[in-house]
Parts: C-alpha cells; structure tokens; sequence
C-alpha cells in the first residue's frame, strides 16, 4: 500500500502565513480583484452610460460605494431602475443586477470579468439599462 504524501512544507508555509495574516480568505481576494477592476475598467464605463443617458434626457446617477457594499451601477430615478454591478462568490466573475419599480422583474445576472477585456461591459449594462426603460408592449 502506498503511503499518502504529508505534505509537510504546505502545512508549514500556510501555518506561517495564517499566524502572520497573511492567509487571505478567498472571499476577501474577490471583494479586492472587483474594487481593483471596477476602478480601473468598470466606473469608466458606468460613466459613460450614466452620461449618455443625461445627454439625452434621461436623468441618471453614478453609484459607486468600493468601501463598504462593493458595488458600482446606475440609478435611473424617473423609471426606478437601478443597475449595479458586484462581487461573485466565484473569482472569475462579477453579477450584474438590474431592478425596476416591479421587484418580480429583478434579473442578476453571472459575468465573466472577460467581457471587460472583449470591450462587451457596454453592450451588457446597455441591454439592462434598455430592459428597464422601454416602453411596455402593447
């Protein structure tokens, strides 16, 4: 039979880190790589929509609170919408939540960070944004 690895440097190396602090849970890894990315890539971007939405007469507010909620979104008070973008539980990817004045219609939404780099964090906030806003269907 063979005998199971100890895996004693491991043990010894993490046992050091979390005496020292310096094991970080991962859901503190993912609240920083989102603040780190939203700052970066994600507030520009929200900008731009809630600016073009104000250029065309639909008044809006950039949300952005990377301190303690960990979001970044729109809010768009005539229709009641609101678009917010935060921290998923999975490292690779962020949600998304759009909400209109009918809490049943509340759609989050999974995102890969890779849409970010593909240039497609328009087109997702631009979709959500459109869902709330348009006029109902006769």
């Amino acid at each position: 039979m063979k005998q199971s690895p100890s895996f004693t440097y491991l043990r010894e190396k993490l046992a050091e880190w979390r005496e020292g602090g310096m094991l970080i849970p991962p859901t503190l890894l993912n609240l920083d790589r989102f603040r780190l990315i939203a700052q970066a890539e994600i507030v520009p971007v929200v900008q731009q929509l809630v600016d073009t939405l104000t250029h065309d007469g639909v008044a809006a507010d950039l949300l952005v609170d990377l301190d303690e909620n960990y979001c970044v979104g729109v809010s768009i008070p005539a229709y009641g919408a609101v678009v917010y973008l935060w921290p998923s539980e999975n490292p690779a990817m962020f949600n998304l939540t759009s909400q209109g004045y009918d809490p049943t219609g509340t759609l989050v939404r999974k995102v890969s960070y890779r849409v970010i780099d593909a240039g497609r964090l328009a087109d997702i906030l631009q979709e959500a944004v459109l869902r709330l806003i348009s006029p109902p269907r006769g």
